[in-house]
């Protein structure tokens, strides 16, 4: 850590923090603004609130492995917003393929334009195309691991989940091609939010790219992070980013630190984020309301 400290230049651009630092906050603010929208009609909840369930949620995705923030959200969306199990899964699938189908449809754009501009030899498109195809079908196993689960297992949900029924007619009427319209608006957004995170970390280092080469490190990046199981793409996502910078002639000691920077911040922000949305859900893990919260859900 040391070596890779003294490796950085000297002449750091701090001023780019704020802008790494908001950049990323932009990021955290959409996917609870998708929700919202797809949500504001049928339910009485204010955006306030589930952007405190998703930030709280994401903290937890952050913490704990196997995207274990996924149940957590279900949970307090249950609770805290009064959505039904099979409702949020509705939602989920919903919003999971409007997020995939974008990253998806804008990664393979930029690993065409990848290869177009000769930036990586023939040997190196084969390992990463083996790695996301290797990713993929490890992601298609994980979501369908459900199927192998005893029947006995899925008792407790039956009876949780059996008057949500009609929630999801009356949910999938309200969810209007205006509201998806809005939904696939947001996207563009929180790519640029990303792609604007990432030139500030590269300028405050002192790294020159340009704007399309900027574009497609991001992109492919976290799309490679995303078909992984890690929570917040850990491993994929950082792995990826140091090959393509490296691609581009970055020294891997930069590639890493930008791999770390990136991290940290992302931490930062979910971690103020977090707090402050468990402080506007009154959950606190070390009162009695929350315990009680807990033990009613599983009775």
């Amino acid at each position: 850590m040391d070596e890779l400290i003294s490796s950085l230049p000297n002449n750091i651009e701090l001023a780019y923090i704020p802008l790494i630092l908001f950049a990323m906050f932009i990021h955290f603010l959409l996917e609870p603004l998708r929700w919202y929208l797809y949500t504001t009609k049928l339910f009485s909840i204010d955006y306030n609130r589930m952007f405190s369930i998703f930030s709280l949620t994401a903290l937890v995705s952050y913490l704990l492995p196997m995207k274990m923030g996924l149940p957590t959200r279900m949970f307090l969306l249950r609770k805290k917003a009064g959505i039904g199990i099979l409702q949020c899964s509705t939602l989920l699938m919903l919003d999971g393929l409007i997020n995939y189908a974008c990253w998806g449809i804008t990664a393979v754009t930029s690993f065409y334009l990848l290869v177009k501009q000769d930036v990586f030899e023939d040997s190196f498109v084969t390992i990463i195309v083996t790695s996301i195809l290797t990713l993929l079908l490890l992601y298609f196993i994980w979501k369908k691991r459900r199927t192998i689960i005893p029947k006995s297992m899925n008792a407790g949900i039956e009876k949780m989940i059996s008057n949500d029924n009609s929630g999801i007619k009356q949910l999938s009427s309200e969810i209007d091609r205006q509201i998806i319209f809005k939904s696939l608006l947001v996207m563009p957004i929180d790519i640029g939010s990303h792609v604007v995170h990432h030139w500030a970390i590269f300028s405050m280092l002192g790294i020159n790219l340009e704007w399309g080469a900027v574009f497609v490190i991001t992109t492919v990046s976290i799309f490679t992070g995303m078909i992984s199981m890690m929570p917040m793409g850990l491993g994929g996502y950082d792995a990826m980013l140091v090959l393509l910078l490296m691609q581009y002639s970055i020294e891997p000691e930069y590639a890493v630190s930008i791999a770390i920077i990136n991290r940290l911040t992302i931490l930062f922000i979910s971690i103020v984020s977090g707090i402050y949305g468990g402080t506007q859900l009154e959950l606190n893990p070390f009162k009695t309301q929350w315990r009680k919260l807990l033990s009613s859900n599983t009775q």
